[in-house]
């Protein structure tokens, strides 16, 4: 199938320039009422263009769209996306907050199993994106880490421990998708060897902080980051 479809998107390059000129549009969009009801602005969310929330979810622009996916796994595929400045148009929709629903939706069907533009944009919207889109994002991480994608514990780990530090909810799911990740020594050494700062996590990062304590490494992680151990026994 991959064949069939690089072979189609040689020879059929108006397809990637009507879903180029598409994103384009969208992006351009006024986040703004307008009078003649053409657009609705409800929460952040413009309703309003091919891409809005309904016909996103009522029409085949879904599977359209989805075709980003299915081109980022194969070597002619990206280099199309990145002819047609595709992951460009992407990122303007990010900095914009608006969108989610279909960022969510590519981000989910992109290939992520070489470096290269997909896990480059993955990172882009953890690190930029809106509230809804970063959680979604550190969902996509926990299934990627499932699916044991290669040396998810190098490029993976760093993402999750950046939100290890952003407020609320983020930092909470950042951390329990640790918590479950750390469960395999693989993970626990690489996320050791990153020195994160769990001091000031609430009380789901100090349990997670003792139940380091069941291995070595753990026991001296902790025993150099603020003298914990000492603290903690102190207080004991």
């Amino acid at each position: 199938m991959l064949q069939t479809s690089e072979n189609f998107l040689s020879n059929n390059k108006s397809f990637m320039s009507d879903l180029a000129n598409l994103l384009t549009y969208e992006a351009s969009l006024p986040n703004l009422n307008t009078t003649n009801g053409a657009q609705k602005q409800v929460g952040g969310e413009i309703y309003g263009g091919m891409l809005s929330l309904e016909n996103f979810g009522q029409t085949m622009i879904r599977e359209y769209i989805s075709w980003i996916g299915l081109l980022s796994m194969f070597k002619q595929g990206i280099e199309l996306l990145t002819e047609f400045k595709i992951f460009d148009v992407l990122i303007t929709l990010v900095d914009q907050n608006r969108r989610d629903h279909v960022l969510i939706q590519i981000l989910f069907s992109l290939d992520y199993r070489m470096e290269g533009k997909a896990r480059e944009f993955l990172q882009y919207c953890i690190e930029n994106g809106s509230k809804n889109l970063v959680l979604s994002c550190l969902e996509l991480l926990r299934l990627l880490y499932r699916s044991e994608l290669n040396d998810f514990a190098s490029w993976g780990m760093d993402l999750l421990v950046t939100k290890l530090y952003s407020a609320g909810e983020v930092s909470a799911l950042a951390l329990n998708i640790i918590e479950e990740i750390c469960q395999e020594k693989e993970y626990l050494n690489s996320f050791l060897g990153k020195w994160p700062k769990l001091i000031d996590l609430g009380k789901n990062g100090k349990n997670f902080l003792i139940s380091l304590l069941r291995i070595k490494q753990g026991f001296e992680y902790l025993t150099n980051v603020n003298d914990w151990t000492v603290e903690e026994m102190e207080r004991w």
